[in-house]
């Protein structure tokens, strides 16, 4: 009679153990599912953000009119939206949450490549990256919204032309030693 009470005494935390351990692995699994839908959100957002219907439409209108006017400057627009789509799609498709700032600056250098064109050149710019420094992990998106933002609002507002450098500074010695 004690034997049976004995070893359901003992069963009973056991048990309940490996209920708490199927019940941790599947909010492991419910979390990991969560992980993955807001990196596929993430991606499908900085796909809308870098090829926006409204960018690709106005470049498009653009190439119309500078069909009429000048074919150099429309030869010159379509090789440049094509480099940056090739520089865009391959950082979307990639799996990876993160990606270079290599592939970043690629973007960059080609959106406003192509944002010059269409600005008659009104727009310059420099990009003065290390090569050392260019397969450093960088968040996707960043960087070209900040190139986005200085175009639209420092640019493109002014009457004359405007320049945007991307550059590597170095930090000051002196903050350093503090």
């Amino acid at each position: 009679l004690l034997s049976p009470l004995v070893i359901g005494g003992c069963a009973l935390p056991f048990a309940w153990l490996a209920e708490r351990r199927a019940e941790e692995r599947h909010q492991r699994q419910i979390q990991e599912m969560e992980r993955q839908k807001r990196e596929a959100n993430l991606r499908l957002l900085i796909l809308q953000a870098q090829i926006e219907p409204h960018f690709l439409f106005n470049t498009l209108a653009s190439l119309r009119a500078s069909l009429r006017e000048d074919v150099r400057v429309a030869e010159a627009m379509v090789d440049a939206l094509v480099r940056h789509l090739r520089a865009v799609l391959p950082v979307i498709r990639s799996d990876a949450d993160t990606s270079t700032l290599a592939e970043q600056v690629s973007i960059c250098s080609s959106y406003l490549e192509l944002i010059s064109i269409r600005m008659e050149g009104r727009l310059s710019f420099g990009i003065a990256v290390p090569d050392s420094m260019r397969g450093i992990p960088f968040p996707p998106m960043v960087l070209l919204t900040l190139v986005e933002n200085a175009v639209k609002h420092g640019i493109e507002p002014r009457v004359g032309a405007g320049r945007i450098e991307i550059a590597r500074r170095a930090a000051r010695q002196e903050s350093l030693h503090r």
